[in-house]
């Protein structure tokens, strides 16, 4: 929602039918997915604007690519005007901020407490004129999949959370306890949810990782 008194509305799309309204009523059934987060593991982003599933290495960054919008109606040139970039480990009831900021833990297989989420970085908002947008880039370190082993049966997924966190364009509705009916209620914060993989050789994995889906047939009969 733009605040018209002073024309101030950035903003990040939630999906492509995302109009920057607050909450948002178009196509809300998919708010994992959204075009504004994209994963290269090259610096390429802002050329080619193609999602990777982001490849784990010791040391080797890939790099996140969050598009922000200037909705409003004036051009912001502030100090405190900050994206904010986070990752957590898939499930289907992630909350803010506990899931997000570093501080919880769970056991894997091997009895190790492993960290389901953090801070990947944050970076100061570029000047955009009314109706202009640009990408920020944010190198991420992904987790080793492996470690998540015994933690969830699917220990590739995980989940990217982008927040604008400017005191001019504060949240227009507050935490609900429901992360996903927040995204969907402000136009501040997106999410997108990817499989990180470990296709190259390293010494942390000799044995690939990556997603993998369940095929199965229906019916009672098959199809040659």
């Amino acid at each position: 929602m733009v605040d018209y008194e002073n024309g101030i509305d950035y903003g990040m799309r939630d999906t492509l039918e995302d109009y920057f309204e607050e909450p948002n009523t178009n196509n809300t059934d998919v708010f994992w997915h959204s075009p504004d987060i994209f994963v290269r593991n090259q610096p390429d982003g802002r050329i080619i604007q193609v999602h990777e599933n982001p490849e784990f290495g010791e040391t080797t960054p890939s790099y996140v690519y969050v598009r922000v919008f200037n909705n409003g109606c004036e051009s912001i040139m502030a100090e405190n005007n900050k994206v904010k970039l986070y990752w957590a480990k898939a499930n289907t009831s992630l909350s803010w901020p506990e899931h997000w900021d570093g501080t919880l833990t769970m056991p894997n297989g091997n009895g190790e407490q492993v960290v389901m989420g953090g801070q990947i970085g944050e970076v100061m908002m570029p000047p955009l004129y009314p109706g202009e947008s640009k990408l920020i880039e944010i190198p991420w370190i992904p987790p080793n999949p492996a470690i998540y082993e015994g933690v969830t049966p699917n220990p590739w997924h995980f989940c990217l959370l982008a927040r604008i966190d400017f005191s001019a364009d504060p949240m227009t509705f507050p935490a609900s306890g429901s992360l996903g009916n927040d995204i969907k209620n402000n136009n501040n914060i997106v999410m997108k949810n990817t499989t990180v993989v470990d296709l190259k050789t390293n010494s942390a994995n000799p044995e690939p990782v990556g997603g993998v889906i369940a095929i199965g047939n229906s019916k009672t009969f098959s199809r040659k």
